[in-house]
């Protein structure tokens, strides 16, 4: 498990941003409460994301990872 800010922090160390996306940020702008976070993730590579969470994706059509951070998936 990660807090947010180590998750941030692992992305930013290999030069990448972390961005939080989808139903919590919808959410947050009406004054809701969200009960999970989604991320992107830019400019690191699938390889290296892979490598440094030490997971494989779990997506179809494109790569999805299921991360416990701050106690969420």
């Amino acid at each position: 498990m990660f807090t947010e800010n180590e998750f941030v922090r692992l992305i930013t160390n290999l030069g990448g941003h972390a961005y939080i996306v989808g139903g919590w940020v919808r959410d947050h702008l009406l004054g809701r409460t969200a009960n999970d976070k989604d991320y992107v993730v830019c400019g690191v590579s699938q390889d290296a994301f892979e490598k440094l969470f030490q997971i494989s994706p779990t997506g179809h059509q494109f790569p999805v990872y299921l991360i416990n951070v701050d106690g969420e998936l």
